[in-house]
């Protein structure tokens, strides 16, 4: 896995206080926006573009890890990846030109379920967003193991305000809980 550098990461990103896409590398550890001057915090290359409110919303257990420790039942999550397979290969067997465009990832977690994306869809580059830090941490370790030839950037983010800004080579993905 290459990890995306933070100039290459904002260029998709833009600004969720004004809007913005005028972003810059504030001192390595800042994402700045020259529009507002707002800073978004950069820790390991990872920018924290969550608004305080997201922040206060997270329940604590995701915040921390604890939720990463939970475990699946074998059987029925081996029958998930095989529907998430199909329902993968059908939604975008009509889309031309995968391997160059953007994948986007929210609720990307730990990155588990991009690896079965991945093994039916060879994308080359992507950006998961999660509202976790420790799930993107753990993220960035599993892509190394499963996915290491893809370009991969990682932004923390809600749901609710996905900074990412309208491209053609970009192609958007939900992920879904992978509890049965």
């Amino acid at each position: 896995m290459s990890v995306m550098k933070p100039l290459e990461l904002i260029r998709y990103l833009f600004c969720v206080h004004c809007n913005t896409d005028a972003l810059t590398i504030h001192k390595r550890d800042h994402v700045r926006c020259l529009s507002c001057g707002y800073q978004y915090p950069n820790e390991e290359g990872i920018p924290d573009f969550r608004l305080p409110t997201d922040i206060a919303s997270v329940d604590s257990s995701d915040l921390f890890g604890e939720s990463l420790t939970r475990e699946v039942h074998p059987i029925s999550y081996s029958l998930r990846e095989v529907c998430f397979s199909r329902m993968v290969r059908l939604l975008y067997s009509t889309i031309p030109d995968l391997k160059n465009r953007v994948f986007l990832f929210m609720g990307t977690g730990t990155g588990n379920d991009i690896r079965y994306i991945h093994q039916v869809i060879p994308f080359h580059k992507a950006i998961g967003f999660d509202i976790s830090p420790v799930s993107l941490v753990e993220h960035r370790k599993y892509a190394e193991r499963h996915y290491p030839d893809v370009f991969l950037g990682l932004v923390l983010a809600s749901n609710r305000f996905i900074p990412v800004k309208k491209m053609d080579n970009t192609l958007g993905l939900v992920n879904f809980d992978a509890s049965p």
